[in-house]
């Protein structure tokens, strides 16, 4: 394993040349999103309808009203994955700002605080550093 910084308060952790963790300022490791496409079940997800893609992908957090669907439990903090409905496959992940069961709720606010998306930094990277 070896470990590399790819940005301001970026690091990655390259396995087999592959940068298939990433660090975050709170100390807490991810997953790289193309290791969560390979292990479609390594994380809990959401869904999304096609209304949030953009957004998400210009940079904005994913919204508790744009939840969809929320297959399995998960807490406050958690690791998750964004699908888009009918999709299997990811394509952000983030940390929960809530869990499940208070999502399930309906409120209002931030549900996912996105910290890898297509097209990123660290997605541009997925082939090696």
């Amino acid at each position: 394993i070896f470990k590399a910084k790819v940005a301001d308060h970026l690091f990655v952790y390259i396995i087999d040349d592959r940068p298939l963790l990433f660090k975050l300022p709170t100390n807490q490791v991810c997953p790289n999103l193309i290791l969560v496409l390979e292990y479609p079940d390594l994380l809990p997800c959401v869904y999304v309808d096609e209304g949030a893609v953009r957004p998400l992908l210009n940079g904005s957090s994913l919204k508790a009203p744009g939840v969809k669907e929320i297959p399995q439990p998960f807490e406050k903090d958690a690791v998750v994955a964004v699908r888009l409905l009918g999709h299997e496959e990811a394509f952000a992940l983030g940390i929960a700002t809530m869990s499940s069961e208070q999502l399930k709720e309906g409120p209002k606010g931030t549900a996912v605080d996105i910290q890898h998306i297509l097209k990123d930094a660290l997605w541009d990277k997925r082939d090696g550093i």
